[in-house]
Order: structure tokens, then sequence, then C-alpha cells
């Protein structure tokens, strides 16, 4: 039997070309073992295995190009993912582009790890990519959204669309610090409208809401501030609350801390996670419903340990009651609300009008619902309509339907039901415990069945 005397003959063949060599060998560790089995020389398994990578190569690049296509397809992957993209979202958008560039692509997502392999199963190349669960930013999402219909269009080539993709990773906010507390604040003002809280718990729970949000800027400097962001920011909230109550007379502080923490509540996590559940994208749902209860136990753990400590310093002034607010006050909770969450979901200022317009349609479509169906199931109007809309401008302008689409849910969302739900567990109030945390996935499940209802009734132009 001939052999090739190469140092290289027996080095291990789990390189970096790792699964296409096991392929040709199936299973041999060393290209010796193959040749001695297969009765061939060393040398020829090497010229095997490089003929078929080549072919390989070929089939995965497509004319001869090099690995520019899939570095723009991960890299837009990778951009999606990081600003808010739900996984069917990003599976199906990346399916497009890779389908305009001639690629064979197989797309797994989940929120900690992207999972791409192109090329056909005999020649595939499998990338995998560690991620952080992402925060949304709406504004570098239409971006990404113009520059991915650009290209599928033909009118901007790999090169220049990954040039575009990698700039607006490395763009600055786009609010200045000041900006985005401020309207923190504001959207903990309209919140504490919306829970019942009278004028002194709106003025609270801007003042709260403000320091939540530079609080929330100021930990993404560091991982590790990152990971005790919600049960710091929910004990400071609480410590606030009964400092306030204390200080400016009566207070709802159960509302005025709610409030307070509204920007950290998991409600957008809890609805995402429940539609890629229904969109059979099980093992994001599920990792993205566990990262969203995780979020809930933080903010429930930090407003315990901040009434527990306020109640050894000075016990809460409790005011009497909740206040139900005219119409009129609630419209314009909504429209602080909406022009709020602009800011904080970091969108393009000339997107605010369409964010404003989908705060309203989407609040009077669950308003409506709530009259006609109930309030749980008026959410689903709510979404429908909201949804709907999205879709039709989307299909329209060639917008991104994100824009429009979350922040209407947000004015939607059950994250106050799963708050309350945590807090009366850890009051030992099973009853209310439980009955608020099936309220709050009844309102998800309703929520998911509106935004289902109106892809099918009104589809978007494309899936981001």
């Amino acid at each position: 039997m001939p052999t090739d005397p190469s140092p290289n003959a027996a080095d291990p063949l789990v390189d970096a070309r790792g699964d296409v060599v096991l392929a040709v060998l199936k299973g041999y560790r060393t290209a010796e073992e193959a040749g001695r089995t297969l009765g061939v020389g060393t040398a020829e398994i090497h010229s095997w295995i490089d003929a078929f990578i080549a072919g390989g190569r070929q089939s995965v690049d497509g004319n001869g190009s090099d690995m520019a296509a899939i570095e723009f397809v991960l890299a837009l992957a990778q951009a999606l993912h990081r600003y808010g993209a739900s996984a069917y979202r990003l599976e199906a958008g990346i399916k497009d582009v890779a389908h305009t560039l001639g690629l064979e692509v197989r797309l797994f997502s989940t929120p900690t790890a992207i999972m791409a392999s192109f090329g056909p199963l005999h020649a595939e190349k499998t990338c995998l990519v560690r991620v952080e669960p992402g925060e949304i930013n709406l504004g570098k999402l239409a971006m990404l959204y113009d520059v991915t219909s650009q290209f599928v269009q033909g009118t901007v080539t790999v090169p220049d669309a990954l040039a575009v993709v990698t700039a607006i990773i490395a763009a600055d906010p786009r609010y200045r610090f000041v900006i985005h507390m401020v309207c923190s604040g504001l959207a903990s003002a309209a919140a504490a409208g919306f829970f019942g809280g009278g004028w002194l718990e709106i003025q609270v729970a801007l003042g709260i809401g403000m320091v939540v949000g530079a609080v929330s800027r100021l930990s993404n400097r560091s991982t590790d501030t990152g990971h005790l962001l919600e049960p710091v920011a929910a004990t400071l909230a609480a410590l606030l609350s009964v400092a306030a109550s204390r200080w400016f007379g009566p207070v709802e502080t159960f509302v005025t801390t709610l409030a307070g923490v509204i920007t950290l509540l998991p409600g957008m996590g809890f609805t995402t996670a429940m539609t890629e559940l229904a969109t059979n994208n099980l093992a994001s749902g599920t990792a993205r419903f566990a990262g969203a209860f995780v979020q809930l136990s933080g903010l429930g753990v930090g407003i315990a340990l901040g009434m527990a400590i306020a109640s050894r310093w000075a016990p809460a002034v409790v005011a009497d009651g909740l206040v139900v607010w005219p119409l009129g006050m609630l419209a314009l909770a909504v429209i602080v609300s909406s022009l709020a969450y602009s800011v904080i979901l970091r969108a393009r200022p000339r997107d605010t009008g369409w964010i404003l317009a989908a705060g309203v349609l989407a609040y009077s479509g669950a308003l409506v619902g709530q009259s006609l169906i109930g309030p749980e199931l008026g959410a689903l109007l709510g979404a429908f309509v909201v949804a709907f809309a999205s879709n039709l401008r989307g299909r329209l302008l060639d917008q991104a339907t994100a824009v429009t689409l979350v922040p209407g849910i947000l004015m939607l969302v059950p994250g106050s039901l799963g708050m309350r739900s945590v807090m009366a567990m850890w009051q030992n109030d099973v009853d209310s415990g439980v009955s608020a945390a099936f309220r709050m996935a009844f309102v998800a499940t309703a929520l998911v069945a509106g935004i289902l209802l109106a892809n099918v009734a009104m589809p978007s132009r494309r899936p981001l």
C-alpha cells in the first residue's frame, strides 16, 4: 500500500475545514488512518479533501466569488438580532437576502446564538455566532430594512451593503443622555395616569422614571452593571416612592413604583416570546420567555427589597384610592407615551408622527374591543388594527413594519400584570398572583393572535 512520508500525513483532520473533512472521510480521524482503511496513500486522501472543499466552495460562493456574500449575510443577521428583530422575522429576512445572492442557507436563531449553514448538505459551511439579547432600536432597524430592500432590488452591491451595515452598527446613539432620561420620565408619568394615579402620583412617577432612565443608560457601560439593572432600578424606585409619600403627602406607592420602572417591564419580551412559540420558533421562544421571567423576577426582588428597607426607615403614607380619569386625559397620556417611546426605542425623528398614530390606533382599537368583547380579548382587536395598519404602511411605502408595530403593541402589552403577579406572590396572596399571571398569559396570547391574523389579512412586503 503506498504511503505518503510527508510530516503532515498524521495531522488531525479536524481543523478549520472540520465539517467538510469529516463528511469526506466518514469519521476517520487522520488521513493516514483513512489511507490504511481505504487502501490508498495519504497524498491521495488529501487530494480528495481539497477537491471536495473546492467543489463545496464553488457551490456556496456561486460564480467563484469569495466569502464576502456570507460575511454580509452574517453581519446583517447579527445586526438585526442586536436591534431587536424576532427569530421568525430575522430568519425570513435573511433567507430573502440569501435567495438574492443565490445562496442556500439554513438559519437557526435564539436570543444568545445564531447558527447559519450555507451550501448543499454534502458541502455545507456552518457558522456559529455568539450574541447577546438585543435591545430594540427602531432607527437602526429601519436603516437595516432600507439597505436590505435596496440590495434585494439590485441597487447596491455586496461590498457596499456590507459597508452600510457596518456603518449602521458603528453609529453613535441617536439621542443624548438627558433626552433619553426625560423621555423615560414622561413614559412613567403617562403610565401612572393609565394605572389610576392622581396628579401627585404622576409627578412622583415622572421623577422616578427619570432616575430609572439615567440608571438604565449608565448600566450599558459594562456587562456586569447591566446584569444588575432590574433589581437596582426597582429598589431605587420603591425607596423613592416611599420617600415621596413622606415628603409630599399620601401617595399610592405601588402605582408610582410600577410606573417608575415601566420602561424595564418585559411585556414586549413576553409578547415576542409568545409570537415565536406560535410560529414554531420553539427554542427561541422558550429562551426569550425564560429571560423575560428572570427580568420580571429581578424587578420583583428589587421592589420587595426597597419596600422592606423603607419600612424599617419610615412606613409609606398611602393614598386613599385610585383615580378614574376622563377619556381626554387618557388620550393625552397616549400621546405623551407614544412620543416618549419614540425616543426610548431610538426611532428616527421622521418616524415620530407614524409612531404617534400607531399608539393612538392601538389604544383606540383596544378600547373598542374592550367594550365589545371584554378587556382581555379587547387587546386582540387593538393588536390586529395596529398590525394591519403597520403592514399596510410597509407595503405602500416599502418601510419596516416594526417602526410602528412595536410602539403600538407596547401600548397593549401585559407587563404590569406580570409585575402585579410577582408582588402578589411575594405578599403570600397566591390566588391573586395566579390570577394575574393567567391574565398576563391570556392578554399576551390575544396580542399574538391579533398580530398573526393581521399578517394573513394584510401580508407585509418583506419579512422585516
